[in-house]
């Protein structure tokens, strides 16, 4: 191989293809970072900011279902984290939730407009994690073309 086909064959590579389809084969484990790790163990958004708390009618509703109710968790019967997804873009991807709908309303929609769109998505630090997460397979598929 030239180093003229090499560079060919190197700018043909889309990088953002390869990183989505890395990102497919663990999108249940970073969906879970979104959900489980950032808003249910710490109450916090994909920026890092604490959630604001449940109000004292809330709290004691969680207690009496003995829900967590030390922060907020966005979490009552699963059904919502049950809807998290990724969006595929070519040079970008989003977390997001289709409608959860309960009570004639869509709870994904109303549980963005109250705590903001930054509910979905990864922290800097799972941001990190991330890369780690799909490093093996981004390199996996570059060697498939060299």
């Amino acid at each position: 191989m030239t180093i003229d086909h090499f560079i060919e064959g190197a700018s043909s590579v889309d990088m953002g293809q390869i990183i989505n389809r890395a990102v497919e084969k663990k999108e249940k484990v970073l969906v879970y970072m979104n959900w489980k790790d950032q808003l249910y163990e710490q109450g916090i958004d994909s920026e890092g900011r604490q959630l604001p708390p449940y109000k004292k009618s809330t709290q004691r509703i969680k207690k009496a279902k003995s829900q967590r109710y030390d922060h907020t968790t966005l979490r009552d019967t699963g059904e919502f984290e049950g809807n998290f997804i990724i969006i595929y873009r070519p040079n970008e991807i989003e977390f997001s939730a289709r409608p959860t709908y309960r009570d004639g309303m869509d709870l994904t929609l109303h549980l963005q407009d109250r705590y903001g769109t930054d509910i979905f998505g990864l922290t800097q630090p799972n941001i990190e994690k991330l890369q780690e997460i799909i490093k093996d397979d981004i390199i996996e598929e570059l060697r498939q073309w060299a």
